[in-house]
C-alpha cells in the first residue's frame, strides 16, 4: 500500500493516517490498530516498541496507524479520543475496541486484540 510511511519512530509498515487517506485505509478491509499519540507525550512514545511487536505478531491481518492528535484534529473529533495514548480498533472504519494504553500491559492489549480479531475472522468465515 502506497500510503504506509514511518511515523513517530516506528517501522516502514506503519501508516501516518491523516484525513487525506482515512479513507482508503478504512476501504481496504483490514482491521486498524489506530495509536492516538502526541511527540511531547512520554506514555506515548514508549509505546512504540509493543506496537512494533504488535504489527510483526498480527502481520497482515492488522494495519497499524498512528494519529497525531496535534496535527489531525478531525480524526482525533472522529473517533471522540479524549486522552492520550488511546488504542483503537476500527474495523471498516467504525470503532470495535478501545483501551486506555498507559493503563494496559502488552499481554492484556493481545488478548483483546486477539479476542476481537478471532470473532472478525468468524463472521467472515459464517457469511462465505
Amino acid at each position: 500500500m502506497a500510503i504506509k510511511a514511518s511515523a513517530g519512530g516506528m517501522g516502514d509498515d506503519v501508516i501516518s493516517l491523516k484525513k487525506t487517506n482515512a479513507d482508503e485505509v478504512f476501504a481496504a478491509g483490514i482491521p486498524v490498530l489506530l495509536d492516538f499519540w502526541a511527540p511531547w507525550c512520554r506514555p506515548c512514545r514508549t509505546l512504540e516498541p509493543m506496537l512494533g511487536r504488535l504489527q510483526h505478531r498480527f502481520g497482515g491481518g492488522l494495519t497499524i496507524a498512528k494519529v497525531n492528535v496535534d496535527l489531525q484534529d478531525e480524526m482525533t473529533r472522529r473517533f471522540n479520543v479524549r486522552s492520550i495514548p488511546t488504542l483503537l480498533l476500527a474495523v471498516n472504519g467504525q470503532e470495535a475496541l478501545r483501551l486506555a494504553a498507559a493503563e494496559c500491559p502488552e499481554d492484556h492489549i493481545i488478548a483483546e486484540l486477539d479476542r476481537h480479531l478471532s470473532r472478525l475472522a468468524l463472521r467472515v468465515a459464517d457469511a462465505a
